[in-house]
């Protein structure tokens, strides 16, 4: 493809935002077989010609391609509240977790708020999300910790770099993440940029770190990678998983648990 004209690297960019919901110039250099700058130089053209919006490392459409928090928390229902029965049953009393914003964070909240009906579970929930805490302030025997900071339209949740001191001292048994994709090989991703340095770090501060994501976005390579597949405990996914899909994250190491 060397020496393609503006007029076909324009219509490619076009057709991968359509597609993917954002582009990144060094996988679009690398396609075309054309220089990184005369990539910049294409979006920065489109961009001031208002055919998309340049970001740090690629472009986005005009209209953001991340969903709502309420609409992400009205696709996939059933499916989330399996993963959230799923991922309480692995809590143990006494533990420290933090939990993820989105609707599968969400399900997980709702899941633990009942089972703390039945039994005392005298454990810390830390969370970012401001749906997430409010499913579980004043809920007995949970020790309830929200992040501060601003609070982002799309997720719901305190993000960006004046979160992460909350965190630098604390230490997590379980982790459980939410994710906007999981492929194969670019691993565990998200579309919103602004939470995914907060993501990692809780990773790296707790013992075990486990996937809330349903099986719809299995194949979804997200815009921001947040971990390889294999760097995480489990996966907790909803039946509805392929079975390819379950042996090739159990083929890296990774323990899955279906949500039937």
């Amino acid at each position: 493809m060397a020496g393609v004209s503006r007029v076909i690297r324009e219509r490619a960019i076009l057709e991968d935002l359509q597609n993917h919901g954002a582009v990144r110039v060094t996988e679009l250099a690398e396609r075309l077989d054309v220089s990184e700058m005369t990539l910049r130089r294409d979006l920065a053209g489109m961009d001031s010609e208002g055919k998309l919006v340049r970001v740090h490392g690629g472009a986005i459409p005009l209209e953001n391609p991340v969903p709502s928090f309420r609409q992400r928390n009205t696709e996939a229902p059933e499916a989330k509240r399996r993963i959230g029965m799923a991922a309480v049953d692995l809590i143990q009393p006494g533990q420290v977790v933090y939990i993820d914003s989105g609707s599968s964070g969400d399900a997980v909240a709702e899941a633990l708020s009942s089972r703390a009906l039945r039994e005392n579970l005298d454990m810390r929930v830390v969370t970012p999300a401001v749906n997430v805490a409010a499913q579980l302030a004043g809920v007995d025997g949970i020790h309830l910790t929200m992040l501060g900071g601003e609070i982002s339209p799309v997720t719901l949740a305190a993000d960006g770099p004046a979160v992460l001191p909350w965190i630098e001292d604390l230490r997590f048994d379980l982790f459980f993440l939410g994710a906007g994709g999981v492929d194969p090989e670019a691993g565990w991703g998200n579309d919103h940029p602004n939470n995914v340095a907060l993501k990692r770090a809780v990773h790296e501060r707790s013992a075990k770190t486990w996937a809330v994501v349903d099986s719809r976005k299995w194949g979804r390579r997200a815009y921001h990678r947040i971990l390889p597949l294999d760097e995480i405990h489990g996966w907790i996914v909803d039946a509805e998983v392929e079975d390819d899909a379950a042996a090739r994250a159990r083929s890296e190491g990774v323990e899955v648990v279906v949500a039937k």
